[in-house]
């Protein structure tokens, strides 16, 4: 289901002339919090550290790791 959403998602895109590249994660589904992150910190932090402690808290479980 998830590459069926990505192929559809870049087909609408390459219609709208936009430039991305979408793939499916490669690391397990439980870390995906500790990685997605990275995505959204401020190029400022991720230029001041070489690791950050990323701690992921959901209804189940807690999940932390030095990303």
């Amino acid at each position: 289901m998830g590459a069926q959403a990505i192929d559809r998602t870049l087909e609408v895109l390459k219609a709208d002339k936009v430039k991305v590249e979408l793939r499916t994660p490669r690391h397990h589904a439980d870390d995906g919090g500790l990685i997605g992150w990275a995505h959204l910190a401020l190029p400022a932090l991720l230029q001041s550290y070489d690791a950050i402690l990323a701690v992921d808290i959901d209804g189940t479980n807690v999940r932390c790791g030095i990303v």
